[in-house]
């Protein structure tokens, strides 16, 4: 209920503040619809737009552009029919606007004689008029044969249309199904106006209809509080699936209510103006986003309806321009927002042709939002690589790339992940950050556990590794550690966790023989190749490790690189070797103290002044 009156109260909100039906840029932006209104998106030939005169006389007529919107009245039973008759009152298939089917056409013309007679008893509407005495007058279909098809020599087979068209020397067969094909209208009047840019005609329609619905029975509507017509009818919202409907199985209310009806009363025009927000929030890629598997991530402010604020991205998670918030979670940016008002998310789910589900839904407001993504930003932020920059920054991972990371698999190059798994596991992360609930553990270890199977992830192990790292982070914010340290994105020399130094042990392995390789060679080194077998047998492959190290120290030996690496390696070693049962599997400790140890090497600094320490050591030693 708490949505419905959040989306009720957004609608209203805009009325108050002239928000509804700005038409004009319906091409470039999403327009929310009036009442008693819909609209339709061109696919470049299943429109067509009819342009008349001031006399209702026929001008010309041809299909609407690809992704052109459309918005035209609708009624009650229009809006939700399936296979019985149920005419729009003006725009409306060939279907009835022809005279193909006569039941259908003298049915249209009934709908539209209806507005049309309330309109000239209490607000003439010109545009009307005009659109009516054409269809009472004219033949559509012979007016479209004359305009679009007109030379074509076309066949006309009920609503099948059959014409050919010559293609490089040669005849093709066109078949256009006219049943499915929509018909709107342009008026060249003084200035040129469109059924859907004609603001004073929705207007019209919508005083017909509240005129309408004060002669049907009224009732108290749940979510407005108001005394309405109350309706079972509702819009659906992706395909023929509904937020809000009943069941024509009886038996689903027996022994609570005699019928669906009683379960919620909703006035008709509530649910209009519930499903035309709700509409325009799904419309609206600003506010809207696809998350897999026919489910979608809603969000909207009260102050904002169209997310369209400036929002002030801070400038080490700064991907230029976002002003999408909850895209912000899914990109990995963070923002700063203002504290009033109050922000809305909901993620909903297409569970079956007939069915929408709200899996989700939450409001808060904008200093409690301010404070949760400020949390997620600053225990889930790590040091990762930018090319942009050519250096490191600190940045949140995206949940999309932290969900492809986790459960996904490389394939030229890529990480493909299983769809379902991909929203499930969106869903599962989105909490973590509006209701700061602990972040899952188990996708933490699956992290884990695939930065320790490096083979496996040949152009994206790099990045699974900063994954590894903030979760690991993440994880200790969330639980605490035993010690109550935060855990750094900087060599910690302090820390004599067994596997946190065997992981720096292996990335001064992996850079030694690094150090000798050409400007062109991009061969893998032998720590690179060992990773897997060196997180379950560390000692023994240290060993081997040893082994294969000695050619490039030997390389090495003339630059002072050499002597430091093994003065480094001898510090960490003492370290180990008090420790007890050093072969065995290492812990997630490991890939911090490997990721650590890696950017400290390529962290730009004056280390010059250790290696002149360490050459100036080994000579005092050989003395």
């Amino acid at each position: 209920m708490s949505l419905l009156n959040r989306l009720y109260e957004t609608y209203n909100r805009c009325l108050e503040n002239e928000l509804v039906d700005n038409c004009k840029g319906i091409d470039s932006e999403t327009v929310l619809l009036p009442l008693f209104h819909t609209n339709k998106r061109s696919n470049g030939n299943d429109i067509i737009e009819i342009t008349i005169n001031e006399d209702s006389e026929f001008i010309d007529a041809q299909y609407l552009p690809k992704d052109s919107w459309i918005i035209f009245p609708i009624t009650e039973d229009s809006l939700t029919r399936s296979s019985g008759p149920a005419p729009h009152p003006l725009c409306d298939s060939f279907k009835y606007l022809s005279k193909l089917d006569e039941k259908n056409h003298q049915d249209y013309l009934g709908v539209l004689e209806g507005w049309y007679e309330y309109s000239i008893n209490n607000n003439p509407c010109r545009e009307l008029l005009i659109i009516r005495n054409y269809m009472n007058k004219s033949s559509v279909m012979g007016n479209i044969m004359s305009s679009i098809y007109h030379g074509k020599n076309p066949v006309l087979e009920k609503y099948k249309l059959t014409y050919y068209e010559e293609k490089n020397g040669k005849e093709d067969k066109i078949v256009v199904d006219l049943e499915k094909t929509f018909i709107t209208f342009k008026l060249e009047l003084e200035k040129t106006i469109t059924v859907t840019k004609c603001v004073k005609l929705h207007q019209n329609y919508e005083a017909y209809q509240r005129e309408m619905l004060k002669n049907k029975e009224q009732s108290i509507c749940d979510i407005s509080n108001k005394l309405q017509y109350c309706t079972s009818k509702h819009r659906s919202l992706l395909g023929t699936s509904k937020m809000i409907g009943t069941s024509n199985n009886k038996w689903t209310y027996y022994g609570r209510f005699k019928d669906g009806n009683e379960v919620i009363c909703i006035g008709y025009e509530t649910s209009q103006k519930i499903h035309n927000m709700l509409k325009y929030l799904m419309d609206n890629p600003k506010t809207n986003r696809f998350i897999g598997e026919n489910s979608y991530l809603i969000n909207w402010f009260s102050d904002d309806i169209g997310n369209e604020e400036n929002l002030n991205i801070l400038d080490e998670y700064d991907i230029n321009t976002s002003t999408k918030i909850a895209s912000n979670f899914i990109l990995g940016e963070s923002n700063q927002l203002c504290e009033n008002n109050q922000y809305y998310v909901l993620i909903l789910d297409k569970i079956s042709n007939g069915r929408i589900s709200v899996k989700y839904f939450r409001e808060l407001s904008k200093s409690d939002l301010y404070e949760r993504v400020t949390y997620w930003y600053q225990t889930m932020s790590w040091s990762a690589y930018s090319y942009e920059v050519k250096g490191f920054i600190e940045k949140a991972f995206p949940l999309y790339r932290l969900t492809e990371l986790t459960y996904g698999t490389e394939n030229s190059g890529k990480m493909i992940c299983n769809s379902k798994l991909k929203k499930s596991t969106i869903e599962r992360l989105l909490p973590c950050i509006i209701d700061q609930k602990p972040f899952p553990r188990d996708i933490k270890r699956k992290m884990v556990e695939n930065a320790s199977h490096r083979m496996s992830y040949k152009n994206n192990w790099n990045n699974i590794l900063s994954a590894a790292c903030a979760l690991i982070k993440k994880c200790n914010a969330d639980y605490g550690n035993p010690n109550h340290e935060e855990v750094s994105i900087m060599l910690d020399k302090q820390n004599l966790d067994r596997s946190y130094l065997y992981g720096r042990l292996l990335a001064v392995a992996e850079k030694v023989e690094r150090d000798t390789y050409g400007d062109n060679e991009s061969r893998l080194t032998n720590a690179e190749r060992l990773w897997s077998v060196f997180t379950r047998r560390p000692a023994t492959t240290w060993m081997l490790l040893e082994e294969k190290l000695m050619p490039y120290y030997g390389k090495l030996s003339k630059t002072k690189k050499g002597g430091y690496y093994k003065k480094l390696v001898s510090e960490i070693i003492n370290e180990l070797e008090p420790m007890a049962d050093n072969n065995k599997k290492l812990n997630e400790n490991f890939v911090l103290g490997y990721y650590h140890q890696r950017k400290d090497f390529y962290t730009k600094k004056e280390i010059q002044t250790n290696e002149e320490e360490c050459t100036d050591e080994l000579i005092k030693q050989k003395n």
